[in-house]
């Protein structure tokens, strides 16, 4: 594979964690540590496990309702963690995490009827030419064994040309989803 594959996904969403306590409120939310991530600026990828990390949401009893892919973007001066998550599971997730913010000074919103997914499938280390400027991108953790190619997720609020996506791409997505042998919690 030597170009990028680019295909919308329109199975994900897309959640917007803001505020100076976000950081702390995730922590105390997430199965996976926050804290310590680094941010990344827009139009780059977060990569590694400084940058992107795969977290479940549990019930008090611990059962898993939940995963997101997270990162943090770089939003002025306040923390914004980006969670990728199953879109239909995207309001009742969001709704769920709000209903503990309290006093944290965060806010939880589900952008996924303003901000459009992306998967982007192609040679690892290397961009794509036309990744918006407002775009918040995560690469995927890759299984063993999967050679070059490098799974990409990334939301924008400016939808690309229709030519630079194709819905055949989007089986070329999924079988490398199935692959990679990470779930993704759906309804």
């Amino acid at each position: 594979m030597t170009q990028h594959q680019v295909s919308e996904l329109s199975d994900w969403g897309l959640l917007l964690v803001e505020g100076s306590d976000a950081g702390s409120f995730l922590q105390g939310q997430l199965t996976n540590s926050i804290l310590g991530m680094t941010r990344t600026p827009p139009a780059a990828i977060a990569q590694n496990y400084s940058g992107v990390r795969l977290s479940g949401y549990c019930t008090a009893k611990g059962r898993l309702l939940g995963s997101a892919w997270i990162c943090l973007s770089t939003d002025a001066e306040q923390d914004r963690f980006a969670l990728f998550v199953s879109r239909d599971l995207a309001a009742t997730f969001a709704k769920r995490l709000a209903m503990f913010v309290l006093r944290s000074k965060a806010k939880v919103v589900d952008v996924s009827h303003a901000w459009t997914v992306y998967g982007v499938l192609g040679p690892a280390n290397r961009l794509p030419a036309n990744l918006p400027s407002d775009a918040i991108a995560l690469a995927m953790t890759q299984p063993s064994g999967a050679g070059d190619q490098e799974r990409i997720l990334f939301a924008t609020q400016t939808p690309l040309p229709s030519q630079s996506t194709s819905s055949q791409y989007l089986a070329a997505w999924n079988a490398a989803e199935i692959a990679s042998a990470i779930p993704r919690i759906v309804l």
